[in-house]
């Protein structure tokens, strides 16, 4: 599966370029934070509702060793997406490149230093 770095996906959002962000998080971490524009499909079941198989797909996580979007990227291939690729570097990276996100901070998965900018700006 292909990899996508922080600034691509920055340069995709700033450009309005289509495509889906999904978010490989759990219910409770994506209601807690998220990045803006990203759906999060639990129920695989649903997927086909929300995406087609020619939609640029990219599957996120919490950080770049996370399982979860790696392995949703691959179901997502096996299933007949055809364009799906994976932000390597996750929410944890988002974060602590000071870009916005959606909902809550979820405490639990930002680092100590990205805790005390937030802490600063607020």
């Amino acid at each position: 599966m292909h990899r996508i770095s922080l600034q691509t996906l920055k340069c995709k959002i700033d450009r309005g370029d289509r495509f889906v962000l999904v978010s490989a998080l759990n219910p409770g971490q994506f209601n807690r934070m998220h990045i803006p524009g990203s759906i999060n499909v639990h129920d695989r079941s649903d997927l086909k509702a929300y995406l087609r198989p020619d939609d640029e797909i990219i599957v996120y996580c919490t950080e770049a060793g996370c399982p979860r979007s790696i392995v949703l990227g691959q179901f997502l291939s096996s299933s007949g997406f055809r364009h799906v690729q994976r932000f390597d570097g996750g929410l944890r990276s988002w974060v602590e490149a000071g870009l916005p996100t959606s909902q809550d901070v979820a405490w639990n998965i930002v680092p100590m230093q990205a805790r005390r900018q937030l802490r600063k700006a607020q």
